[in-house]
């Protein structure tokens, strides 16, 4: 495989990072505007999500209520901005047998009886009730400005009685953000598309990056808004997600970046040296890293094998390559860094070397071994991890067509691996093939 961080560009790796060396630029501020998922949309768009605990008692505070509320109402308490905004789910009849309608306050007012009553859709499978309206139009109060604000809500009930109280502890309730905000930017004559996603769906759009505290393996996750950041000639899309972070390098700039959603800005202003250097052993298209220490992320669109960056010690948290096999097909590789990834300094004239990519190996693991129905059963998860124990999260073709075997369900992805298990004796015992997801 010839990986490349852009079309046109071959390596001779097959993971690559692609960084530059310090330079200035003057600030740039990147006018960006409020952008919706359209009903009919099925391609790309920034998602979050926010699971929100329900109660039967109102929420403490002065609310107005409508006189009428039918079949146990359900209220929650929803995080939007600068403001609470109550949540109430009932039935429009004492007939119906389970939710079937959903009051949201808006406008933040505290107010529910003020706003549009939306129609609920449900269904039923086995033990499982699931409910959810697609939009709700709302707005956020951000810095004393108020915004506009799309989402959808989703319920699941589990092994519920429709005669019976619901058990809150089996009840999911969530937000799902239906808005993002998209600009555009030139930089040293190149065009730059971004796009700002509501990851955890709260209305703010400027979350940075915090980790997720006590864990010792596996990928390194965290919470944070997305930022989507793709070059004029790529479409982009969803591998274009990364953490939203304080700084953001593209080539040999290294700035600052500010999210003023109220003013509709995304300012990108230059950080003074001296910079440190991180180097890696190729070219990618995008990555992160971050500071454990202070979970501070720096976003990086690189041109070479090294970066310019603030100061301090640093673990892979993402990357993203493009290559060619041997059949010219493009291929993308998507990695997540480990928790127990190396760390790195990167200090002003020592240069930094973050270990990735070649060599790949698989790593299989058994996630769970007991007995059902009499009969022993196992689960095997199946990863591949690179030189710097980061973890594929992605293999995929993008262009061209490929010579090597492809998925029957997939057929942007390579066949998934088989395996056989077998005893003491060196007899096959079971056999099977992995499955994506």
């Amino acid at each position: 495989m010839n990986p490349r961080g852009s079309p046109g560009r071959r390596l001779g790796v097959l993971v690559c990072f692609a960084l530059c060396a310090a330079g200035a630029a003057g600030a740039l501020d990147v006018e960006i505007a409020y952008r919706t998922r359209s009903d009919s949309q099925q391609g790309f768009f920034p998602y979050g999500h926010q699971s929100a605990p329900l109660s039967y008692d109102p929420p403490k505070g002065e609310w107005k209520l409508p006189d009428t509320l039918t079949g146990k109402p359900l209220y929650g308490a929803i995080e939007f901005g600068d403001r609470t905004h109550l949540m109430v789910l009932d039935r429009e009849n004492e007939s119906d047998d389970f939710y079937t309608r959903l009051r949201f306050d808006g406008n933040g007012n505290r107010d529910v009886t003020d706003d549009p009553v939306h129609a609920a859709q449900s269904r039923q499978s086995d033990r499982n009730r699931f409910l959810n309206v697609e939009r709700i139009a709302a707005t956020v109060m951000l810095q004393g400005k108020e915004l506009p604000y799309l989402f959808g809500v989703q319920f699941h009930a589990y092994n519920q009685n429709a005669d019976s109280e619901l058990d809150l502890r089996y009840v999911n309730f969530y937000i799902s953000s239906h808005s993002a905000y998209r600009g555009t930017f030139t930089l040293d004559g190149a065009a730059y598309d971004v796009w700002l996603g509501d990851g955890n769906a709260n209305g703010r759009f400027d979350d940075v990056f915090k980790a997720l505290p006590n864990r010792t393996e596996g990928p390194i996750y965290g919470m944070a808004d997305s930022l989507f950041l793709a070059r004029a000639n790529e479409e982009v899309g969803y591998s274009h997600s990364q953490s939203l972070g304080r700084h953001l390098v593209i080539g040999k700039h290294v700035f600052e970046s500010e999210i003023d959603i109220p003013g509709g800005v995304m300012r990108l202003t230059p950080v003074d040296g001296p910079h440190a250097t991180l180097s890696f052993p190729a070219e990618l298209v995008s990555l992160q890293v971050y500071q454990p220490d202070t979970n501070a992320v720096v976003t990086i669109l690189p041109e070479g094998k090294s970066a310019p960056v603030p100061p301090g010690a640093y673990r892979l948290l993402r990357y993203r390559l493009q290559g060619e096999d041997a059949g010219d097909a493009l291929w993308e590789v998507v990695s997540a860094g480990s928790v127990d990834g190396p760390l790195v300094q990167a200090v002003a004239g020592t240069p930094g070397k973050i270990p990735l990519g070649e060599p790949f190996a698989p790593k299989v693991t058994v996630q769970y071994y007991g007995v059902r129905n009499n009969k022993p059963q196992a689960r095997l998860e199946f990863r591949v991890n690179g030189s710097g124990r980061e973890i594929v999260s992605d293999l995929r073709v993008v262009n061209g067509k490929s010579k090597v075997k492809l998925s029957s369900s997939d057929s942007n992805r390579p066949a998934e691996p088989t395996y056989r298990i077998v005893n003491t004796e060196g007899e096959v015992v079971a056999s099977g093939r992995f499955e994506y997801g």
